[in-house]
């Protein structure tokens, strides 16, 4: 075999463990950082639906008002401002759903701890 390929091989065995390393913490220590950076944002999107290649649908907090926009490549369109009420409706539907994913997350956890993964 050619030195520079088992070289090459030898390298990747030792960096690609590593590099796999610094995404994983990368990831884990800094994926709350970067939401909270937008908190503090006068501007917020807050969801972002694909509807085509190209288009979106997105749902934009300004200030205290939520808005319905369209995004496609060439231009963005507002389509609606929701009500009080329908953004009200949004923020306690989040905030089920937020709870009910951290639920879900603590079964998960200690069912791996426990080693069994049937429905209880």
């Amino acid at each position: 075999m050619d030195y520079e390929f088992i070289k090459m091989m030898i390298q990747i065995v030792i960096f690609l463990p590593f590099i796999l390393f610094l995404v994983y913490v990368s990831l884990r220590f800094g994926g709350g950082k970067v939401q909270s950076i937008q908190n503090g944002k006068y501007i917020k999107v807050l969801e972002k639906v694909n509807v085509s290649k190209e288009g979106n649908i997105i749902l934009v907090k300004i200030g205290e008002e939520y808005h319905i926009m369209t995004s496609t490549n060439k231009e963005i369109k507002e389509i609606a401002v929701l009500s009080k009420e329908e953004a009200l409706k949004y923020e306690v539907d989040k905030k089920l759903s937020d709870n009910q994913f951290k639920e879900y997350r603590k079964k998960f956890k200690r069912r791996i701890k426990k080693g069994r993964f049937k429905n209880e």
